[in-house]
């Protein structure tokens, strides 16, 4: 897991999303929950949301609390949602 967390932050290496995915599945099929979790943040990183939520889905299989917070934010982000406004609102007129 830590080669693949490695390459995903360019840490003392050139950041590879492919290579730290190759890494993390491994991690992921050995059985390490938080790999999951990782290469669901990676996949949604490079936009593949549905390799995201997969990664998310087995990472919360397999007991990884962090996974169920990527799993709910991928979801709840997914097509059809609008995006949050960054406009504020503003406010009624004070006093009638």
């Amino acid at each position: 897991m830590l080669l693949g967390l490695v390459y995903a932050n360019g840490l003392g290496v050139t950041a590879n999303p492919e290579t730290a995915a190759m890494w993390l599945r491994k991690a992921e099929a050995q059985g390490y929950p938080h790999a999951a979790c990782e290469l669901g943040r990676l996949y949604g990183t490079m936009g593949n949301r549905t390799e995201a939520i997969r990664a998310f889905r087995h990472g919360v299989e397999e007991g990884c609390s962090a996974a169920e917070i990527g799993l709910a934010r991928s979801l709840l982000s997914g097509p059809g949602q609008r995006p949050k406004s960054r406009r504020r609102r503003s406010l009624p007129p004070q006093g009638l």
